[in-house]
């Protein structure tokens, strides 16, 4: 009846945990990912008993569940900072450094006090008590150690939106419907797109973009009013004001060099998408990379068509 238990409880743990994990994530494979540092503890446990013949009993049948509990914690904690550190340098290997450097300590100190704790249950004279308290310790420390080592190592090469960014990035009510860039996508994948690359306010009169200098990125107005003027010897010269949703410097994400200037005309937003991020884009979120390339081809085409016309 305890192995039984084990089995039926441990698998429907582990489910709700990669399913949680995934919603976190965002992504089924960064939640399978995320779940293979805390199924390595408790194959350990099970392993440890094997090992030296100690019985599965009503007190070391907790063991799982306790550290099954804690390494989940740990390992949150380990791939949230290091999804917000690898973002942030643009580099996900020193996103590891930073994320180590960041947890190794408040995750050894709350490991140490948790081991010293269940090893205390070594004085106590029942001996379920002792087994208990030792392989507690020890699965706790198999723990830490996995997630010091082998978390990093699944983890350098990902690239992932947490649910909590997606929540708390800001592009208005609606973006898949009033941004251009993100039609035919759904408000969460809009999100995502977003989250890739930088939003960056403007008060009004600011120069967003000069003609001539070098950038390789793209420019989506999330809010407010910008104006595009070429400079010409008898003065400046307006094109076109854009507004809310409307794309501009698609030239230079191709070029490398800006072709007008660009001025903010009220207090505005702009999302900057770089190469860097297009591409990580592709990478990891094909489908969303597929619609935004459709919809920059038809922003450019149209500009094209708009340009020959007045020629």
């Amino acid at each position: 009846e305890i192995t039984r238990g084990q089995i039926v409880s441990l698998s429907g743990a582990l489910l709700l945990i990669y399913l949680i994990l995934s919603t976190l994530f965002g992504s089924l494979r960064v939640g399978a990912i995320a779940l293979v540092p805390n199924l390595l503890p408790i194959a350990a446990f099970f392993g440890i008993l094997g090992a030296t013949g100690i019985t599965l009993n009503l007190a070391t049948s907790l063991v799982a569940t306790v550290a099954l509990g804690i390494a989940v914690d740990d390992s949150i904690h380990y791939f949230s900072r290091f999804n917000t550190e690898s973002r942030r340098l643009a580099n996900e290997e020193l996103g590891v450094e930073r994320a180590i450097s960041a947890i190794i300590r408040p995750v050894t100190f709350t490991t140490a006090a948790l081991c010293a704790g269940f090893l205390a249950l070594m004085v106590s004279d029942l001996q379920s008590q002792v087994e208990f308290g030792i392989l507690a310790a020890c699965t706790l420390f198999i723990a830490w150690l996995v997630d010091l080592t082998l978390s990093p190592a699944l983890s350098s090469g990902l690239r992932f939106v947490t649910l909590w960014e997606v929540l708390t990035v800001d592009l208005g009510a609606e973006p898949h419907k009033k941004i251009g860039l993100f039609h035919g996508l759904t408000h969460r994948q809009a999100r995502i797109a977003a989250l890739f690359g930088r939003i960056e306010p403007y008060e009004p009169g600011d120069r967003i973009i000069s003609f001539g200098e070098q950038g390789h990125e793209i420019c989506v107005l999330i809010e407010g009013v910008v104006v595009v003027q070429v400079e010409r010897p008898e003065g400046n010269r307006v094109l076109r004001a854009l507004h809310t949703g409307e794309v501009f410097g698609e030239v230079a994400l191709f070029t490398g060099k800006r072709s007008a200037n660009i001025d903010a005309m009220t207090d505005v937003r702009v999302l900057w998408l770089n190469q860097e991020s297009l591409e990580r884009i592709q990478s990891r979120y094909p489908a969303i990379a597929a619609q935004l390339f459709w919809n920059l081809t038809g922003t450019v085409s149209h500009r094209l068509a708009d340009i020959t016309s007045r020629v």
